[in-house]
């Protein structure tokens, strides 16, 4: 067994009307170090770190034997190293990125024949929806549904990038909390324009046509519910879009907020949204298009893509 790396990318659900169906991948990353050992042991640093369990109970590493299990294979020890740049609790996919990064991690340890379609069906189970584990896995923009035969995602083509900027409150917001608040029926109404807002939400990205998102981001089914969990928000919308935003939307749960921009307007967007929003950490993103990633080191402990 050799030691590896799992590299994970943060995601953005919903973008508004696609609630627990769209997803985006982002330029920010959680690293897990797997290295074979004589006791199993698992150490974390980076922002956050010091709210995660360092036992059997860690997210990673039941992720980490789940495959395992699945692929009946027998696991060995293992000394898990993870390094956080996802905050936790944000809206930003870090469950999903633990999970991933640990599922990923024991079907390559493992090396046995695995598909992605079995990679997903595994996450969905672990995190209860698709939206943050498909673009995680995949990168870019993807769509994800599930149902009783199982997981299924696909990734969408992006012919020309939006601007992106996170904004991200001094304060956490559990997704257990932030379903909560959500009504169990809504109106056909409501239904029926967060169908009309989907679809042209996902036309204007994969056709490039941009400029429509300023028309595609309403949504109805979650953020009104939500939005009195997030004080500041709408103050912080109204901001980034007098500044140039085509649209600001909850990052998931939420709290993080997302702003979909032209290009050339991301620095006045970012100076808009942290002027308004004190405390909160404001800065651009991209779109990551890699998705999850192994790296396996060599006999010389240097690190080459597998």
């Amino acid at each position: 067994m050799r030691s590896f790396s799992v590299e994970v990318p943060a995601t953005t659900a919903n973008l508004g009307p696609g609630f627990d169906t769209l997803g985006l991948a982002l330029s920010i990353y959680n690293k897990v170090r797997f290295i074979p050992a004589s006791v199993d042991s698992i150490t974390a640093s980076g922002p956050g770190s010091e709210k995660l369990p360092l036992d059997q109970s860690n997210l990673t590493y039941q992720a980490f034997r789940h495959s395992f299990e699945q692929l009946e294979q027998k696991m060995g020890k293992w000394r898990i190293e993870i390094t956080c740049r996802i905050p936790l609790e944000s809206g930003l996919g870090s469950s999903a990125a633990a999970i991933l990064a640990g599922l990923v991690g024991g079907v390559a340890a493992g090396e046995a024949p695995c598909s992605l379609e079995t990679i997903l069906d595994w996450a969905t189970s672990f995190e209860g929806h698709p939206d943050n584990v498909a673009p995680a896995l995949y990168g870019g923009f993807t769509i994800a549904v599930r149902d009783r035969n199982g997981a299924r995602a696909t990734r969408l083509p992006l012919p020309r990038h939006p601007g992106l900027v996170i904004a991200i409150p001094p304060f956490s917001l559990a997704t257990k909390k932030s379903r909560a608040v959500l009504p169990q029926q809504v109106s056909r109404t409501d239904a029926v324009y967060n169908l009309g807002q989907v679809t042209l939400l996902t036309s204007a990205m994969t056709t490039g046509r941009l400029e429509w998102l300023a028309n595609a981001l309403g949504d109805r089914l979650h953020e009104p519910y939500r939005a009195a969990l997030v004080p500041g928000m709408e103050e912080v919308r109204t901001a980034a879009k007098e500044a140039g935003a085509w649209g600001v939307v909850l990052s998931g749960a939420g709290p993080a907020l997302l702003a979909l921009c032209p290009p050339e307007k991301t620095t006045e967007v970012v100076e808009a949204m942290n002027g308004v929003w004190e405390g909160s950490e404001v800065f651009p993103c991209s779109i990551d298009c890699r998705g999850t990633r192994v790296q396996f080191d060599d006999l010389h402990g240097i690190e080459g893509s597998r």
